[in-house]
């Protein structure tokens, strides 16, 4: 049995499993790094990848430094035996549509690619549950991502680069996923409407950037779930500063960020103005906000 069993297992795993050691790693993972590693990723050769032999228990991978030739050989030689696979700089794969052929595949990690253009087709992937996707220069669109019946967990963004910009996240509209994250520059469609759609949605992180407070109260107001929306407390360092203290933070445009200490009543106020918004919200259409598209 994987040692990931679970979404949060998952999020842990690609978000601090690239600074652990070799010694580190668990008896069923295995690591693949190129002899000509580089900050570019290096080049995987196929004898490199053929140590994969040596770890027949194995159902977790990171492999660096594919190009199309190595990401095909090893999808057709060894991708069946992994639930998990962690694509660590592989810039040069431009099409990854042999993914379709891995039904096992539960999690996908994908760091860093320069030429795939479009989502592969994952109708056959029943197991699919999660997905990250980080600094890709070329995608623009994840049509295609409904067709992941079983997924729930989404992330896209960007790790190095601030420059990812995508059409639309309409696409997971009556998905079953329930977790739903955007750390890219800019979603180019502005509007949040599909987000009620989504059954088993439980929480957003930054899809809904940039947006008004008008439009996160109506999906607060109408969403299946209840989403963690509103004004919040963020726990904040300052260099020179001894203790940590509080700001109000929002998560909509045009609403400047302040110290808690000394406007608790503020804080107070602000909450139950942008519940009381919700409430008035609750089951009015989104065309009524007047909102262009």
């Amino acid at each position: 049995m994987s040692y990931i069993e679970n979404i949060k297992m998952f999020e842990d795993f690609c978000y601090g499993d690239y600074i652990r050691g070799v010694n580190e790693l668990e008896s069923n993972e295995v690591r693949l790094i190129p002899e000509d590693m580089d900050v570019g990723g290096g080049h995987m050769k196929i004898h490199e990848i053929d140590k994969i032999k040596d770890y027949p228990n194995a159902d977790i991978v990171t492999i660096s430094g594919l190009d199309q030739e190595g990401f095909e050989y090893f999808i057709k030689n060894y991708g069946k035996q992994f639930k998990i696979i962690q694509f660590f700089k592989n810039k040069k794969v431009e099409d990854w549509s042999l993914l379709s052929t891995l039904p096992d595949l539960e999690f996908l990690y994908y760091f860093f690619n320069q030429r795939i253009e479009s989502l592969w087709d994952m109708t056959p992937n029943k197991k699919l549950k999660g997905i990250v996707l980080k600094d890709f220069s070329r995608l623009k669109s994840l049509k295609g991502i409904e067709k992941a019946e079983n997924l729930e967990y989404f992330s896209l963004g960007n790790a190095v680069w601030d420059k990812w910009e995508i059409d639309s996240y309409r696409y997971f509209a009556d998905t079953n996923v329930r977790y739903l994250h955007f750390g890219g520059k800019k979603i180019l469609d502005r509007d949040p409407s599909y987000l009620v759609s989504m059954k088993k949605l439980e929480k957003i992180k930054h899809v809904m950037h940039g947006l008004t407070k008008e439009q996160f109260a109506w999906v607060k107001a109408n969403a299946v779930n209840s989403l963690d929306i509103g004004p919040y407390l963020h726990n904040w360092t300052d260099y020179g500063v001894d203790e940590p203290y509080f700001v109000v933070q929002y998560p909509w445009k045009g609403q400047r960020t302040y110290k808690l200490k000394n406007n608790e009543q503020r804080y107070e106020r602000e909450v139950e103005q942008f519940n009381a918004l919700v409430e008035q919200l609750r089951g009015v259409p989104y065309e009524a906000l007047g909102i262009d598209r």
